[in-house]
């Protein structure tokens, strides 16, 4: 047994009312990721007319939340639009991260999503979202609609619950995303757009016009735990496998990275193989000219794409131990 409490919240205001109104900006604007707490279930008890006049008895939360602190959640099954807009933050994010990678490679010019011509399909990000008492297999789709240099990003997204393979419902429209801007924690003190600390951070996303803050950080098994102001924490597994390596990887020049957008058209070896020296590993289609990624040192291909896989700018492709 342990005392569960891991913060206080305090306020005070000139009157009761500006002291709850208070309050309940805070526990809106509280971020707690990676555990599960009461915030939602607090904004209710002292938003709930009966507290707000003082009018009120020990029997309160008996009368009013029966099922306790469960009465207080906002069910995440009756939030899909706040699930959705969840999931394309985390989209976001993600892309932000990768941004920071894909200013590495040589074409550090060219933003990731960026396609040559219509004929290229969307990028896709795989999540395990909450789906009411359990979760689900969701998709995002997005693309790019503008360079992202000088100028917040801003995409257009939409998902395909279940995946890419097998949707067990409808795709949903296209909607806009604008990655207004970024920030490290607000312990560390605030950076300017487009840095973060080390993985964790906070971002302003707009999803069809309305802007919320969202908190991120890594979790220990690589899912990414996001905080939504009207959801509270929620820990989302990354199902697409990761096309980014840590950097010590890359300058220990065993990554091999997509130097812009491209297509995979072939793997001619299989993961775990042994390369020598110049030795053809994968064919790849890039603004409509096909080259083959050869090996530079001898070792053990580890890849990271497989045929017919669209890749960002910077993405790494592969890497030789």
């Amino acid at each position: 047994h342990y005392d569960s409490m891991i913060a206080k919240l305090i306020v005070h205001g000139a009157t009761r009312a500006e002291a709850i109104n208070r309050m309940l900006a805070l526990l809106h604007d509280t971020a707690v990721l990676g555990v599960t707490t009461n915030r939602l279930f607090l904004m209710q008890c002292v938003n709930h007319p009966e507290f707000r006049s003082a009018k009120f008895t020990t029997r309160f939360i008996g009368d009013h939340f029966p099922d306790g602190t469960r009465d207080g959640a906002m069910r995440v099954a009756t939030q899909p639009a706040q699930v959705e807009a969840a999931l394309f933050a985390a989209c976001a994010w993600d892309w932000h991260k990768a941004a920071k990678l894909r200013a590495t490679s040589r074409l550090r010019g060219v933003p990731g999503g960026w396609r040559n011509g219509a004929s290229y399909a969307p990028l896709r990000r795989l999540y395990e979202a909450p789906s009411g008492d359990g979760s689900e297999l969701v998709a995002i789709e997005y693309e790019l609609q503008n360079d992202g240099i000088g100028k917040p990003p801003v995409f257009r997204m939409r998902t395909l619950p279940g995946g890419v393979a097998a949707p067990t419902g409808p795709t949903t429209a296209w909607r806009p995303v604008e990655l207004v801007s970024v920030a490290a924690p607000a312990a560390a003190g605030a950076h300017p757009a487009g840095r973060d600390d080390a993985g964790h951070g906070e971002a302003v996303i707009a999803v069809n016009g309305l802007r919320q803050r969202y908190a991120f950080a890594e979790g220990a098994k690589g899912e990414l735990l996001c905080h939504a102001p009207l959801l509270g924490s929620l820990t989302l597994p990354r199902r697409a496998r990761p096309l980014e390596v840590a950097a010590t990887n890359l300058e220990a020049d065993r990554g091999y990275l997509a130097q812009m957008p491209a297509k995979i058209l072939k793997v001619m070896v299989a993961d775990g193989t042994a390369v020598n020296e110049g030795d053809a590993i994968l064919a790849i289609e890039s603004m409509k000219m096909e080259s083959k990624i050869v090996a530079r040192a001898a070792g053990v291909v580890k890849l990271n794409v497989s045929e017919g896989e669209l890749v960002e700018a910077g993405s790494v492709l592969l890497t030789i131990d």
